[in-house]
């Protein structure tokens, strides 16, 4: 049992049903509704294409170019082309764009670098309470260590020494 036409070539087909009705030979005595679609139809088929754009790169890489090739299947079933297809659909999705020499397929691309690993941020220093900071006065004059202070306060040695007067 197939699993049915992928959500992009639903997508494509979507399109496909808007570029006919954008495309229908004009006739003499069309009427305000017809027009009002047909005008429709033409912002459907843009937002559509703006999407297909956006999953179709490399092959295709702006709405305008997959716009292009809407025109372009229309064309080809029209004239009753069976075997006209899309890059980057079915048979052909992993074909590379004509001329593009960087494209590789997904199975040859490399491995993405590492992210660099930005050090550890310190912390804001604690700010110390006026009974602290005569506490810690009163330590250094009985001959406490700066880095016994700094563990004992959780606070830099550098934060210890301004303290001594």
């Amino acid at each position: 049992m197939s699993a049915g036409p992928t959500l992009l070539q639903r997508t494509w087909d979507l399109l496909d049903s808007k570029t006919e009705i954008i495309m229908m030979p004009r006739v003499g005595d069309e009427n305000e509704l017809s027009l009002q679609n047909r005008a429709e139809a033409r912002h459907q088929a843009r937002g559509i294409a703006e999407v297909l754009a956006l999953f179709m790169v490399p092959h295709f890489t702006t709405a305008d170019e997959i716009v292009r090739e809407a025109v372009r299947r229309y064309k080809a079933k029209q004239a009753g082309d069976t075997e006209y297809e899309t890059a980057g659909l079915g048979s052909r999705a992993w074909e590379p764009p004509p001329g593009d020499t960087k494209y590789k397929p997904v199975e040859q691309t490399a491995t993405p670098a590492p992210r660099k690993r930005l050090g550890a941020r310190k912390p804001a220093e604690k700010q110390l309470t006026e009974a602290e900071k005569a506490s810690i006065k009163q330590g250094l004059t009985f001959g406490i260590t700066a880095s016994q202070l700094a563990d004992t306060f959780k606070v830099s040695v550098q934060t210890i020494e301004s303290l001594r007067a």
